[in-house]
C-alpha cells in the first residue's frame, strides 16, 4: 500500500501528495544537472572546454522527457542548459534531415578511414584529401570536412611533439655562439637534379647496437634518390649511398649540401667519393647536428612510424626502408601538385599528370 492510499484527511491528502511529487520532481532536476555537470566534465576532457554544444543539450533535454513519469518542463530544463525553447523545438523538428546528413557522414567517413590506413601509415586530413584525389575513382573532398569527420568519429593523428634534441636546442638558444640555420637558408633549385641534400641521422637498432641513416634527398622533388641504414659498424655507409646515387645516373660534378657546424657546407659527389677522411667527418658530425631539413625530413618518420606504435628498432630498420619507399611513391606534397615526389619527378620529364583525363567525384554536403 503506497502513502497515497492511506486514509488520510482530505486536506492532509491533497497536501502529502503535492510534497510528494515535488520529492519527485526534485529528485528528477537533481538527476538531470548532474547528467548535465557530467557532459560538461567529459567535454572538457575532450575539447579543453566546459562550453556545450547546442544539440548535445538538445540530446540531453529529450532524454530526460522520454523517462517515464518524467515530471520536468521543457522550459525549466532549457533554462538550466542556458538554451532556448525555440532552438530545441527547431532541433526536434529537424531529426530526419540530421538523420540524412549522418548517413552521409558515415558512408563518407568509410572513404576517409581507408585513406588513412593506406599502406599502415596514418595520414591527417591534408594527406587524406590528397590521397582520395589518386583513387582509382578519385574523390574531392574538402579538408575543412575531413578534420570535421575525424572529430565526429574520434579519429586521430598524433604527432610526435619536440624531440630531446630540439628541446636542448630551444633551451640553449639563447647563449648560442653560432647561429642555427632553417628551411629557409637552404638554396633554391629551379630544376630536377640540380641540388641534393645529404642526411644522416642516428638510429637505434636491437640489442643496443647504434646504426645510421644516410640518404640523399632532390630538394627541388623532394625525392630520396639513395638511402642507406646499417650499423654504425658497417664499413663505408656515406660511399655505399653514393654508389646507389651514381648508379641512377646522378653526375659525379653534382653538389650535395650538408651541416657543418651550424652552417651549411657542400661538397662534389666525385671529391666526396674520392676521401674516405671526408666521409667519416660528415658521419661523425653530421647525424648529432639539430639541422632544420633533417627534422623535417625524419619528423615526418616519427609521426607516421615511430609514434603510431611502428616500433623501429625491433624490425632492424625493415619499417624505415617501407616508409621511404611509400615516401617517394604515395606520400603526397601538397607544395607539389599534391603529387607524390616521383610523381612529381615523371610530371617534370613528361609533362603528364596523374590527374589528366581523371573524372573527378565531388562529395558534396546535399545530394
Amino acid at each position: 500500500m503506497s502513502i497515497l492510499d492511506k486514509p488520510l484527511v482530505k486536506t492532509e491528502r491533497k497536501l502529502s501528495k503535492k510534497a510528494f511529487l515535488e520529492m519527485i520532481k526534485a529528485k528528477q532536476f537533481e538527476d538531470f544537472n548532474k547528467e548535465l555537470t557530467l557532459l560538461k566534465e567529459k567535454h572538457k576532457r575532450a575539447r579543453k572546454s566546459v562550453t556545450l554544444m547546442k544539440s548535445e543539450c538538445f540530446a540531453l533535454i529529450k532524454k530526460a522527457l522520454e523517462v517515464e513519469g518524467n515530471m520536468l518542463k521543457i522550459q525549466d530544463m532549457c533554462l538550466l542548459a542556458d538554451v532556448s525553447r525555440s532552438g530545441y523545438y527547431n532541433w526536434v523538428k529537424s531529426e530526419p534531415a540530421r538523420d540524412k546528413k549522418d548517413e552521409r557522414d558515415t558512408k563518407d567517413f568509410a572513404l576517409i578511414q581507408d585513406a588513412y590506413n593506406y599502406r599502415g601509415f596514418p595520414k591527417g586530413a591534408r594527406s587524406i584529401h590528397m590521397h582520395l584525389l589518386h583513387r582509382d575513382e578519385p574523390v574531392l573532398m574538402n579538408v575543412k570536412k575531413i578534420e570535421r569527420l575525424m572529430r565526429k568519429f574520434n579519429l586521430k593523428f598524433e604527432l610526435r611533439g619536440n624531440g630531446v634534441n630540439r628541446r636542448i636546442s630551444q633551451m640553449a638558444i639563447s647563449g648560442r655562439t653560432t647561429p642555427k640555420f632553417t628551411m629557409l637558408d637552404l638554396p633554391e633549385a629551379s630544376g630536377r637534379r640540380e641540388k641534393f641534400f645529404l642526411l644522416t641521422a642516428k638510429h637505434d637498432f636491437p640489442n643496443n647496437r647504434e646504426g645510421f641513416l644516410v640518404a640523399i634527398i632532390d630538394i627541388f622533388t623532394k625525392q630520396v634518390l639513395a638511402s642507406v641504414l646499417a650499423a654504425r659498424d658497417t664499413k663505408d655507409l656515406i660511399k655505399s649511398v653514393l654508389d646507389d646515387f651514381i648508379a641512377k645516373g646522378a653526375p659525379k660534378t653534382a653538389e650535395l649540401i650538408y651541416e657543418k657546424d651550424g652552417k651549411l657546407d657542400t661538397v662534389k659527389v666525385d671529391k666526396l667519393y674520392a676521401s674516405e677522411a671526408d666521409r667519416n667527418f660528415i658521419l661523425d658530425i653530421a647525424p648529432f647536428a639539430n639541422d632544420a631539413p633533417k627534422e623535417h625530413f625524419i619528423g615526418f618518420a616519427r609521426d607516421e612510424v615511430y609514434v603510431q606504435g611502428y616500433q623501429i628498432s625491433n624490425d632492424g630498420g625493415a619499417a624505415v626502408e617501407d616508409w621511404i619507399d611509400y615516401y617517394n611513391k604515395d606520400r603526397y606534397v601538397w607544395d607539389l601538385g599534391k603529387l607524390s615526389p616521383d610523381e612529381y619527378d615523371n610530371f617534370l620529364v613528361t609533362g603528364k599528370s596523374p590527374f589528366d583525363n581523371k573524372v573527378i567525384t565531388r562529395a558534396r554536403r546535399k545530394e
